[in-house]
């Protein structure tokens, strides 16, 4: 097995995890989720405990998770 140099290991890394993701919250959430019922979603999946759409709004990209809490989980995706 060969040993990595710090950013060859960096760039596998971002490769598995994919792209960032921040979780949104109080206002920005608010705001975000009244855009978001205005659209359909691109895609959609289901795992069978939870269910997550896909929305893209402004060149961003928003995945909208049901069934973790109460209240849907919104990332922004990028």
């Amino acid at each position: 097995m060969k040993k990595l140099s710090k950013e060859e290991a960096e760039k596998l890394l971002a490769q598995i995890m994919g792209p960032p993701r921040r979780e949104l919250t109080f206002e920005e959430y608010k705001h975000t989720w009244l855009v978001l019922k205005f659209l359909d979603p691109v895609e959609t999946s289901n795992n069978q405990h939870t269910m997550t759409d896909v929305y893209i709004h402004a060149g961003k990209t928003y995945h909208v998770t049901y069934g973790l809490r109460n209240l849907p989980v919104i990332e922004e995706v990028g």
